[in-house]
């Protein structure tokens, strides 16, 4: 049966390999997503961020030793959030386990919303986006990161099996829930095209700052046929959205 977000994190076989995967310092995370997130933060002194899907925490830690006043992460993983609280011990954060879309932090205003690699895995993303608004202060930006579309869109060879001699994008005006053979386990992820991320979150009270596709920097690698590899396709998009004022939330 598909497992849905973090179900597939507290399958202990998966997260055992998934952990291994994250420790190869060549990972897509290290070397494809992680430098532009970063550039696209900026300087985090005395910002206070919100992080959903926080994961192990490290993420977190790197922050606050930048300066950053305080993190709050949000996770609905067990397993992750046991790393976390690990990883963040005696530091200036608070987790929060909750699924994403169901997490309630009315009282709560941040600087800085992040969100690595999670919200392809979110059904109603115009509903987070409303939520996320609320919560960012009248100067708040969203920072996130998730499955370019080319990829969540060309599922069908990879579940197949089939080794990526060359690409098969299918389907990728149709949107929706699709499935992932990932890890020994089928994964629930959603995909949207470039266009629907842009008008969600432009007809949900932000404005649109930039974006990155992840394009691979020759001096992040060890190995130049790695390098080439990654060049032939984007793994990622890296968003940054400025919070708009209330008049541009969609009535």
């Amino acid at each position: 049966m598909p497992l849905n977000g973090s179900e597939a994190y507290d399958k202990d076989d998966f997260f055992q390999l998934y952990l291994q995967k994250r420790k190869n310092s060549q990972s897509p995370n290290d070397t494809l997503e992680k430098p532009y997130l970063n550039e696209l933060i900026g300087r985090v002194e005395g910002l206070n961020f919100l992080d959903l899907g926080c994961g192990d925490g490290e993420y977190g830690l790197e922050l606050l030793g930048k300066g950053a006043t305080h993190y709050h992460g949000v996770d609905n993983s067990t397993n992750m959030l046991r790393l976390a609280e690990a990883a963040l011990k005696g530091k200036d954060a608070t987790l929060h386990k909750s699924p994403i879309e169901t997490l309630n932090l009315s009282n709560h205003s941040f600087d800085r919303i992040i969100s690595r690699l999670a919200f392809h895995y979110i059904s109603d993303l115009e509903a987070l986006a409303r939520k996320i608004h609320s919560y960012l202060n009248s100067s708040g930006k969203l920072i996130f990161s998730i499955e370019h579309p080319v990829i969540t869109s060309s599922y069908k060879n990879y579940n197949k099996g089939i080794k990526r001699g060359s690409w098969e994008v299918d389907d990728y005006f149709q949107s929706g829930k699709r499935i992932n053979h990932w890890m020994g386990e089928e994964v629930v992820k959603y995909h949207r095209t470039l266009e629907e991320y842009f008008n969600i979150f432009q007809e949900n009270g932000f404005k649109f700052e930039t974006l990155k596709e992840s394009k691979p920097k020759l001096e992040l690698f060890e190995d130049k046929e790695l390098y080439e590899r990654r060049a032939r396709i984007p793994l990622f998009l890296i968003f940054k959205w400025e919070k708009a004022g209330q008049e541009a939330l969609r009535i």
